[in-house]
């Protein structure tokens, strides 16, 4: 592994082979504004996160630090939204989040 890390002119999340991404106008956000996103690695690749430390976390936020957790290195996918933080949602957004990544 390098000693550090060096910048790659114009690189993008799809710079390294194997990175496919895309992005979408879905309506969360006004304006036609790309507002979802799919980064998606040809095979299972090394994944890592960084959360609040705050003690009240969405349960997106919990959902992702355990499906890290229990799958590391087994990860092919990244969806993310703007406008949603699903915070204080209780039950019900526990149950919405871990509905997503399985929806048709």
């Amino acid at each position: 592994m390098p000693s550090a890390l060096s910048w790659i002119d114009d690189g993008s999340v799809t710079t390294p082979p194997g990175f496919t991404a895309a992005a979408v106008a879905a309506g969360l956000k006004s304006g036609g504004a790309l507002d979802v996103g799919l980064l998606l690695s040809a095979t299972p690749c090394a994944t890592a996160g960084v959360f609040t430390r705050n003690l009240v976390r969405a349960a997106p936020v919990q959902y992702d630090q355990e499906i890290l957790a229990e799958r590391p290195g087994r990860i092919r996918a990244v969806a993310v939204n703007a406008r949603i933080a699903n915070a204080c949602t209780g039950a019900e957004g526990r149950s919405v989040t871990g509905r997503s990544p399985g929806a048709p």
